[in-house]
């Protein structure tokens, strides 16, 4: 367990880790709604560390961890996923302390607004919930080409 001083102290230190180590998304999925499609709002680390990984989760309180198993010589890695409603209750309490990923957060908190307001089968926030994926799509993109990743 992580011993924080304090809970400004906790939501600092998570933010430094999602600038550093998540990838914030909203992916498309086939969904039985009058457009056809469903949106998934996404928060993933992916680490080689169980201890440091679940470290996480437990200063979230919420998510799943999976263990992915390579070929070797790849290490396993853990992967650790936040879903909608943690979404939103951790978001707000990090986006001050964001740096590299605040546009991403924004954008996340933008969409899953748009989503609980049941408002994403009208066709201006069907269009904006996809300008949001292409938005943070390219915002992924440049981060991973920046970095040398991929």
């Amino acid at each position: 367990m992580i011993n924080f001083p304090n809970e400004e102290s906790q939501w600092i230190w998570l933010a430094g880790i999602i600038d550093c180590d998540a990838t914030i998304s909203l992916s498309k999925v086939k969904a039985k709604t009058r457009s056809g499609i469903g949106w998934k709002p996404v928060v993933q680390f992916n680490q080689t560390s169980e201890t440091f990984i679940k470290g996480i989760q437990e200063t979230v309180g919420y998510g799943q961890v999976i263990k992915v198993n390579y070929a070797k010589p790849r290490k396993c890695q853990w992967v650790y996923v936040v879903t909608a409603n943690p979404i939103r209750w951790v978001l707000p309490k990090i986006v001050p302390f964001l740096l590299k990923k605040k546009e991403q957060a924004i954008l996340l908190l933008e969409a899953l607004d748009l989503i609980k307001q049941h408002r994403s089968c009208h066709t201006h926030n069907i269009a904006r919930l996809e300008e949001i994926y292409k938005k943070l799509r390219s915002l992924h993109e440049k981060g991973c080409a920046k970095f040398g990743r991929y």
